[in-house]
């Protein structure tokens, strides 16, 4: 289940990054691209460890990048939102790879993905309207209303683990 939903969203990103270079003109760094994604889904199924970083790092690169160039933020919102799905996804494979397959593990997996499913759902959401609605924010409103996220998000969770035990 988390190797499909890896696959998934490495294409995806891939996708929206491609997309939106494709269309600035700029067919050499959609390729660049593609070869990057390519390694990263090789390295993943090879066992290699520090590829996981590199993807990240080079297709988030790419994001920015794209920013600069005026490529399609919507298109590069997917694929920042997919690469972040596809490392973290990466990451939680790697970590229950020496787990031996039960309904557990199982039960586990199902649950992460629901969990990502809903946060990248909410991302999309509210990133796509700020998109659309063309909301500007100084430095230091961003920082804020980051820090209130992400004690919100910790207080979800906290929650959550409270009504589980």
């Amino acid at each position: 289940m988390i190797s499909r939903a890896f696959i998934l969203n490495l294409c995806l990103a891939l996708a929206g990054f491609a997309i939106a270079y494709l269309a600035r003109g700029l067919t050499f760094v959609a390729i660049a691209l593609f070869f990057l994604v390519l390694t990263w889904g090789f390295g993943e199924r090879s066992g290699w460890k520090w590829v996981t970083n590199v993807g990240l790092v080079g297709l988030l690169a790419a994001a920015a990048a794209g920013t600069f160039l005026n490529a399609n933020l919507f298109l590069l919102l997917l694929g920042t939102v997919c690469t972040l799905n596809a490392w973290d996804l990466a990451n939680f494979r790697g970590r229950l790879k020496h787990g031996k397959e039960n309904e557990e593990l199982r039960n586990l997996e199902r649950r992460h993905l629901t969990w990502l499913l809903g946060v990248t759902g909410i991302s999309l959401l509210l990133s796509g309207a700020a998109l659309a609605l063309h909301i500007r924010l100084n430095l230091a409103a961003a920082i804020f209303l980051g820090i209130m996220c992400v004690i919100g998000i910790g207080q979800f969770v906290r929650q959550s683990f409270r009504g589980k035990t």
